[in-house]
């Protein structure tokens, strides 16, 4: 029987800081911590954890204030408080020199922990990371803006990528959903499962909060934004891009893959903002070539 025949995805709790946090761990071998998008939880890397626990230790959490994990308080709604709550994570299962992997908000957080924290991992993968650049897709800006973000809580969404949902919903009215999916430019797929946002009542907001910290109508704010600090990284680093990400553009991924001191880059032919998903064998390959190499 193989790993993967014999694997059970089952997350368990634990307090750290003294925050019950929902968490995952599988496997042996070198660590790898994964971390998840904005409004999603641990479950985005659910199929990945068969594959990659062959050859490593796979850890996976919920953010404070996403999935299961309990919120987070007023004071710490930047993402500063995710960079501290992974450090916090490391050192409570004495993870020695993990590989880091984070994708959209994940992708900033690890991020800004390579930048506060780079004597502490071994190598940094960024998938679809904010932060690169000012750019972010114009239909997107408009979630920041007083009713229109309120509205999107209201129906019940919890993060970037519900917009398949909206629109899909939308579309019972007749042009409405035609011309949310040009705007968005998604295409009227299914959406994603429940379990990949998980979350709890108290968590419903943290969304959209954390979501206009970063974000205007101008784009990426200042205060997410590390294009000009990327020259400061040393560990190994990868970018993974979804070649039609519909809320970062693949160009800045090429442009910051030129920044780091030590980078590769891969795009994913057809992909979008999550190409793990949508490519999940192509994904754990060329995280495992990384990570072996």
């Amino acid at each position: 029987m193989t790993l993967s025949e014999e694997f059970q995805f089952v997350p368990d709790f634990v307090e750290i800081a003294g925050r019950r946090i929902h968490y995952a761990k599988a496997g042996s071998g070198p660590p790898i911590i994964l971390l998840h998008g904005l409004g999603r939880s641990l479950f985005q890397w659910e199929e990945h954890f068969p594959e990659l626990a062959k050859t490593n230790t796979v850890y996976a959490f919920d953010f404070p204030g996403f999935g299961q994990s309990e919120p987070l308080y007023r004071h710490e709604m930047s993402i500063f408080s995710a960079t501290v709550f992974i450090e916090q994570f490391r050192r409570h299962f004495d993870i020695e020199n993990p590989v880091l992997l984070g994708g959209s908000l994940g992708g900033l957080a690890a991020l800004d922990y390579a930048l506060e924290f780079s004597g502490n991992i071994s190598k940094l993968i960024l998938m679809g990371s904010a932060g690169l650049s000012k750019d972010i897709k114009f239909a997107y800006r408009l979630l920041t803006l007083p009713g229109v973000g309120e509205l999107w809580k209201y129906l019940d969404y919890h993060g970037i990528e519900d917009a398949e949902n909206w629109i899909s919903r939308a579309s019972a009215v007749p042009k409405i959903g035609k011309i949310l999916g040009a705007i968005f430019e998604y295409a009227l797929t299914p959406p994603e499962p429940a379990r990949l946002k998980n979350t709890r009542e108290e968590n419903r907001g943290t969304f959209l909060k954390l979501f206009r910290h970063g974000f205007g109508l101008r784009g990426q704010k200042k205060a997410i934004r590390r294009d000009d600090k990327l020259h400061r990284i040393e560990v190994p680093t990868l970018v993974i891009w979804g070649e039609l990400d519909p809320l970062f553009s693949v160009e800045q991924a090429r442009r910051a893959s030129t920044l780091f001191q030590d980078c590769k880059l891969y795009i994913f032919k057809n992909a979008g903002h999550w190409p793990a998903r949508e490519n999940p064998e192509e994904f754990n390959k060329v995280v495992k070539e990384f990570i072996a190499s």
